[in-house]
């Protein structure tokens, strides 16, 4: 039977003649606070194209589609709780220990994937939905007993509390993610599931997209998904209501020649799905109210920003630091972490309010200390797991962008000493490390042959370098063959 009851917290339809559908409301309760993902920048062992990355999900969707279950190289594994019980239906997508995602784009385009391949949207929509389910997970992280109250009991048994949602931090989700699809039933999808879009409009999840050019770009994209959809669904209530109507009046001049039994059930039959195509006309009419509002929303928010910014044209802010000339500014090194966990980030700051004017999106920096190298930053950069790599960074020193990267992983710690334009670091040689010359690209000239103490310390002395071996005694170098 096709329900719909409408709460302040739940939208729920209850039909067996329709497939599963993201359902509404449980995407529409994000938090006040917008939500920020934390990924990791730095360099990377394997570098996978965005189309590799999505394919794991088209990989997902393919597996599931068969028997509500799909395992990715035990990396990604997918379970869909679909029962006759009070609560949501779901998918519950595990990033497991051995996936290496760590990146919040890369994450969404493996989402992307699995909604295109199993739900059937395109690109640019499957996109906008999965930036909604991170979302969504990020609010609900660790609630686990906002999913017991919402969720069929199948699937709330399958979740951890340590576990459920999605953590806002990258090094948080191997093997400590259970990110949940919230699905219903849909009038119009038939027996291919599509995701509901009315969740994308809610006034919190804009609170994250925000009201900046790319922001309201996005909304307005969301609000033609969610009209593509309605425009569906009255498709589907149409062509519903002409075929009751034909069924009504062949039964009403007994076509069939039916019996007195079946020509009652018929006629059940037919007062039953008129009834659930009234209440779906009407879950349209509020839907299509609350789109008319949207649509008025994102008007008012784009005349506004273009008056703020016309005033803000007129009344230049001359205590803002980024723009003030004669400002004096400080390059600092910002430390986050302890010990081995200890990885840092480049700002350039206010020498005398301490804010920050600029940052640096490296944010894997290594060893606490920086280097200039001609008119550029030299660091050391990079984490040895889940596929990262730990290679010499050269960064922009105005802008602190990344313009280089050696082609060589080189020890995390390692010193670096500048002769000139040539630079000596500690780099990794098979599953050793020796000493490497690289010169201004960043490209390994010549590396020695001896192995050296990772650790090592290096002086430039009487036309050698001084440095210590693996087994800790002193080496003299040619600086230039490293002999």
């Amino acid at each position: 039977m096709y329900k719909v009851m409408l709460s302040v917290i739940l939208i729920f339809f209850a039909n067996n003649l329709y497939s599963q559908d993201v359902a509404r409301n449980e995407l529409e309760s994000v938090a006040d606070k917008a939500i920020e993902f934390t990924r990791y920048v730095g360099p990377h062992s394997v570098i996978q194209s965005a189309n590799s990355i999505a394919s794991i999900g088209s990989y997902l969707g393919r597996e599931s589609s068969s028997d509500n279950k799909a395992n990715y190289a035990d990396k990604y594994i997918v379970n869909r709780y679909i029962e006759e019980s009070s609560g949501f239906n779901g998918d519950v997508i595990s990033i497991t220990s051995k996936a290496e995602v760590d990146d919040i784009d890369n994450l969404r385009r493996i989402l992307s994937g699995y909604f295109q391949q199993a739900y059937e949207y395109n690109p640019e929509e499957a996109l906008l939905l999965a930036k909604v389910v991170t979302i969504y997970n990020a609010v609900y992280r660790k609630k686990l007993t906002y999913f017991i109250d919402n969720y069929v009991p199948s699937l709330s048994r399958s979740l951890e509390e340590e576990n459920v949602g999605l953590s806002t931090h990258w090094e948080d989700w191997a093997g400590h993610s259970q990110i949940i699809v919230p699905l219903r039933n849909s009038f119009s999808s038939g027996d291919n599931s599509k995701l509901d879009t009315d969740s994308l409009t809610t006034q919190d999840v804009i609170n994250d997209i925000g009201n900046s050019d790319e922001g309201l770009e996005t909304r307005k994209d969301i609000t033609e998904l969610k009209e593509n959809e309605i425009q569906e669904d009255k498709e589907a209530v149409d062509a519903k209501e002409e075929e009751l109507q034909q069924r009504q009046e062949a039964l009403d001049n007994n076509e069939q020649n039916l019996s007195v039994k079946d020509k009652q059930e018929e006629q059940e039959a037919i007062n039953q799905e008129k009834t659930e195509v009234d209440e779906a006309k009407a879950d349209i009419a509020q839907r299509e109210e609350q789109l008319a509002k949207e649509r008025d929303d994102i008007a008012q928010e784009e005349q506004a920003k273009i008056q703020n910014e016309q005033e803000a044209a007129k009344n230049t802010d001359n205590n803002d630091p980024s723009i003030q000339q004669d400002i004096k500014k400080v390059l600092f090194l910002e430390v986050n972490g302890q010990g081995e966990q200890a990885y840092a980030q480049l700002v350039i700051i206010n020498a005398e309010t301490k804010d920050k004017i600029k940052e640096s999106a490296l944010n894997t920096v290594r060893g606490r200390r920086f280097e200039y190298y001609g008119n550029s930053i030299l660091v050391v950069a990079g984490r040895e797991d889940r596929g990262g790599a730990v290679k010499l960074i050269l960064l922009d020193s105005s802008e602190l962008g990344m313009i280089l990267e050696s082609d060589v992983e080189v020890f995390g710690n390692t010193l670096l000493l500048q002769d000139g334009q040539n630079i000596y670091a500690v780099v990794k040689s098979g599953s050793d490390w020796v000493l490497g010359l690289l010169n201004s690209e960043l490209k390994l000239v010549v590396e020695s042959e001896e192995k050296v103490y990772p650790y090592t310390a290096m002086e430039l002395a009487e036309g050698k370098l001084y440095l210590q071996s693996q087994n800790g005694s002193i080496l003299s170098l040619d600086p230039k063959t490293l002999r």
